[in-house]
């Protein structure tokens, strides 16, 4: 028997961290951090063009990185550097808040 890592992607497959959040046509995604820019790209997809994604990055290299995922992908992103520990978005805006570096540690 061999092991399956967790979140591994099987082919052909949507990506499972997308499946995980349970996003839907219409809602309102934010992506903290910018270590995986790949994944922005995915979830805006998933919310389509009725829905927001929106990143947080503490500079404008790590805005960059993700602006040209996006871009990529043919998916709008609206990506704001700000302090991490202050984000200039509404309290509770969002229906899901994803942090890209923690997913790494489940």
């Amino acid at each position: 028997m061999t092991s399956m890592p967790f979140l591994k992607k099987l082919k052909g497959a949507e990506d499972s961290r997308v499946l995980m959040t349970g996003l839907q046509l219409g809602d309102r995604v934010l992506q903290i951090g910018h270590s995986d820019p790949h994944l922005i790209a995915l979830l805006s997809a998933r919310v389509g063009m009725t829905g927001q994604a929106s990143a947080l990055v503490a500079d404008d290299t790590a805005g960059e990185t993700l602006n040209r995922a996006a871009a990529a992908r043919g998916v709008a992103v609206d990506v704001k550097v700000a302090p991490l520990r202050t984000p200039p978005f509404a309290q509770g805006w969002f229906d899901v808040v994803v942090i890209p570096e923690l997913i790494g540690a489940m």
